[in-house]
C-alpha cells in the first residue's frame, strides 16, 4: 500500500509549522533585548540591530544544526555587552591628564575581548565549531550593538573588533577539524 499524499503533505506541513515556532521562540530573546534598549534611551535607530538580531536567529534556527545550536548562546552571550554598556553609560566620562572619554567604548571592547574568549569556547564543544562561531558572531554583535551604539558605529567595530582578535587562534584549529 503506497503511503497517502495528503498524509505526507499534512505531516510535511506540520513539521515546518513546528520549526517556524520553535525558530520564532529561540530567536524572541533579541525582541526583548530591543524592548530593553528602547526602554533605557537607546536611539530608536537600534531597533534595526534588534531586529537584525531576530530575523537572523529565526533563520538560523529553521535552518537547524550548527546554525540552530548557535542562537541561545549567542545571544545569552550577547547579554554582556548589552547590560556593561548600559549600565557605564550613567557613570559620565572619564577624565585622564587633561583628556576625556565616555566608558563605552572601552567597555564595548572590553566585553568584546571577554565575549570573543568564552563563545570561542563554546564553540569548542560543539560538533562544527566554525560554524557555530560564524552562525553566533553575528547575532552576538548585532544584541551587543543594542547598547554598544552609544558612541556611534565606532563601539560596536570595538565590540566586533575585540571578539575576533581573540577567536583567530583558533579558527585554521576549526578550520582542520571541518575538513577531517
Amino acid at each position: 500500500m503506497a503511503p497517502d499524499p495528503h498524509a505526507i503533505t499534512a505531516a510535511h506541513s506540520a513539521y515546518q509549522r513546528g520549526r517556524a515556532k520553535l525558530a520564532l521562540t529561540h530567536a524572541a530573546p533579541a525582541l526583548a533585548y530591543t524592548a530593553v534598549a528602547l526602554l533605557a534611551g537607546s536611539d530608536p535607530r537600534a531597533v534595526w540591530f534588534g531586529m537584525a538580531a531576530f530575523l537572523a536567529g529565526t533563520l538560523a534556527v529553521f535552518l537547524g544544526g550548527a546554525f540552530g545550536r548557535a542562537v541561545l548562546p549567542a545571544l545569552v552571550y550577547g547579554a554582556l555587552p548589552f547590560a556593561v554598556t548600559h549600565v557605564v553609560q550613567s557613570f559620565g566620562d572619564v577624565c585622564v591628564a587633561g583628556a576625556c572619554m565616555s566608558w563605552c567604548m572601552p567597555a564595548c571592547a572590553a566585553t568584546g575581548l571577554l565575549i570573543g574568549v568564552a563563545f570561542a569556547r563554546r564553540a569548542e564543544r560543539d560538533r562544527d565549531p566554525l560554524l557555530f562561531f560564524v552562525a553566533g558572531f553575528p547575532l552576538i554583535v548585532a544584541t551587543g550593538a543594542l547598547g554598544c551604539r552609544c558612541l556611534g558605529y565606532g563601539s560596536v567595530a570595538g565590540l566586533a573588533l575585540g571578539m575576533l582578535l581573540v577567536s583567530l587562534p583558533a579558527i585554521p584549529r576549526w578550520v582542520s577539524v571541518r575538513t577531517a
